[in-house]
């Protein structure tokens, strides 16, 4: 074996072992791409609403032991089956480790007082929990909370908006590893 190749086997082998996406790490079974289909349940206006929202997600490892979170989302509105409105919407965040294991704090973070968003995560009993805090500009929170539980099927989203402490909408769905 040439010493470039053993150099390479040695690499990996180290990072292999020593990364944050190593099996003791309770984020790793999080790991990867995923799709995924909903149900959205409206409750904060006039007309309760369900519609129908297809996911994608990608959760990767990064260096600090943190790790980088992509989720969108397409939102299928309509009141003809046929010819459904679709609009898109992407998010990505980066989840720093904090002096409490399993807990994560995002990157972006800023002051909501501001108008700025707060975020964070936690592990917990087979779930990956994300927060996500904004205040309007009249004082009124909204707080996201994303719940995504490992499951012998998949794994399970449940998302709950509060606005100004009271539900607005909850999405069920499924994603599957791709």
């Amino acid at each position: 074996m040439n010493s470039h190749r053993a150099f390479m086997f040695v690499a990996a082998f180290v990072l292999a072992t020593s990364s944050p996406a190593g099996a003791d790490n309770p984020l790793s079974k999080f790991f990867g791409r995923f799709h995924g289909f909903g149900i959205a349940e409206e409750s904060g206006g006039p007309l309760n609403r369900n519609t129908e929202r297809d996911f994608e997600m990608e959760i990767a490892p990064i260096d600090t032991g943190g790790f980088s979170l992509t989720w969108g989302t397409v939102k299928h509105k309509g009141t003809n089956p046929n010819a459904l409105e679709a609009s898109t919407s992407s998010t990505t965040s980066i989840f720093l480790p904090t002096t409490e294991p399993g807990v994560f704090v995002a990157a972006e973070n800023g002051d909501p007082l501001v108008g700025d968003l707060m975020s964070w995560a936690r592990v917990e009993n087979g779930a990956l929990i994300v927060y996500r805090l904004e205040v309007d500009r009249a004082g009124i929170p909204e707080m996201h909370i994303y719940r995504r539980t490992w499951t012998p099927k998949g794994m399970e989203l449940n998302f709950t908006a509060l606005k100004d402490g009271k539900p607005a909408r909850n999405v069920r769905g499924r994603y599957i590893k791709e």
